[in-house]
């Protein structure tokens, strides 16, 4: 076996051996990209690498990416990087081969970009990859990645509004954003990038072209929170990921089983929508450039975006850890699946200092739009 550069030539291919690997978990998935396989990387960066593990006979046994992006880190300016789509066909040659090549790649990139943090998320679930990633053997861990695990953060939908649930604050004034929310929105998120640990770099060009990267976003798409005094207080955009990839569910496993069917059941009075069935494409939506000052502004944020939704849709956000700020409302009926965002050190590497999280800080800047 070798590994090999994927090119926009083998998009095809890639996504085949894509869709055919689903990704174990609480919720098993099956992931089909729409369009150039590479478009879901672009959300994030035009700086992307994936590797292929091919055969003798060329045929693709396993792949990995590793995007690249400039932002700040623990406060500096620098390039970082996010591994992602770690796919191996389930079989002992493969899973060797992958093991003997992927370390020597991860540290060549990190080297030639001049890249110290390379990220990763992994659904912290008791699946074949949690176990093999983030709890391998003592032979397996010398030949792979060490992960560290960073901040605990949790994928929440939402499905229904509580009946008689209070309402948000109507005093939260909510604008739908244009040219002229431009220059104090961008500013506002520069000076919340300050206390979070990963940040975007937030200039106003990035968010004018919004549209260029994001495939379907509009800068229209985001809800810009004002207080009395005209500054801004919060914002969330909402996107709906299925311009890119289709999350296929395979199958329900554990205690989501339990919830699948529970929704199910629920959704026949017509006020809760639930999972969609296996094999059906998952009809979520995402709350995107999320931030904001207090428990108060999330909630009218939320439950603005969830206004705008289909009728079986569901809105789908990211809640870190100690974030109080973005609790699932109380108005609301919440599902949750638990992930770890990781950083992936070399064996031998020492482990940078992370901030421990607390009331006062934020957490990092990650889009579930990015798994």
């Amino acid at each position: 076996m070798k590994l090999v550069t994927a090119t926009e030539a083998d998009s095809s291919r890639l996504k085949e051996f894509f869709a055919r690997m689903s990704l174990p978990g609480a919720i098993d998935y099956s992931i089909e990209r729409q369009g150039n396989f590479f478009d879901q990387y672009r959300v994030l960066s035009d700086q992307f690498e994936t590797y292929m593990l091919e055969d003798d006979k060329g045929e693709i046994n396993g792949m990995a990416s590793l995007i690249f992006k400039e932002g700040f880190v623990l406060g500096e300016k620098q390039t970082w990087a996010f591994a992602t789509d770690l796919r191996i066909s389930p079989s002992r040659r493969a899973i060797a081969q992958w093991s003997q090549y992927f370390l020597p790649v991860l540290e060549r990139a990190r080297e030639e970009r001049r890249c110290r943090y390379v990220f990763s998320a992994v659904e912290q679930h008791d699946n074949q990859a949690y176990n093999a990633l983030i709890r391998p053997t003592s032979h397996a861990r010398r030949r792979l990645p060490r992960y560290l695990l960073a901040n605990r953060f949790r994928w929440i939908t939402l499905h229904a509004r509580v009946p008689f649930a209070h309402k948000p604050l109507k005093a939260i004034r909510l604008k739908e954003a244009d040219l002229n929310d431009v220059e104090p929105l961008s500013a506002y998120l520069r000076d919340r990038a300050k206390a979070r640990p990963l940040a975007d770099l937030h200039t106003p060009e990035s968010l004018v072209n919004i549209e260029k990267r994001w495939p379907g976003l509009k800068l229209s798409d985001f809800r810009v929170a004002y207080d009395s005094s005209g500054n801004v207080r919060g914002c969330s955009a909402l996107w709906d990921g299925r311009h890119v990839q289709h999350l296929i569910p395979q199958g329900y496993n554990g205690f989501q089983q339990t919830l699948h069917q529970t929704l199910s059941v629920a959704s026949l009075t017509g006020l809760v929508r639930p999972t969609p069935k296996l094999g059906q494409v998952s009809p979520t939506r995402f709350l995107t450039h999320l931030s904001c000052d207090s428990a108060e502004i999330f909630h009218r944020l939320v439950d603005e975006a969830y206004s705008r939704l289909g009728s079986r849709e569901l809105l789908s956000y990211v809640h870190f850890r100690g974030n109080w700020r973005t609790l699932p409302p109380t108005s609301f009926m919440a599902t949750t699946i638990p992930y770890g965002l990781y950083l992936l050190l070399p064996p031998s590497a020492e482990a940078p200092p992370w901030p421990t999280p607390s009331m006062q800080s934020l957490p990092p800047e990650f889009e579930l739009a990015w798994l």
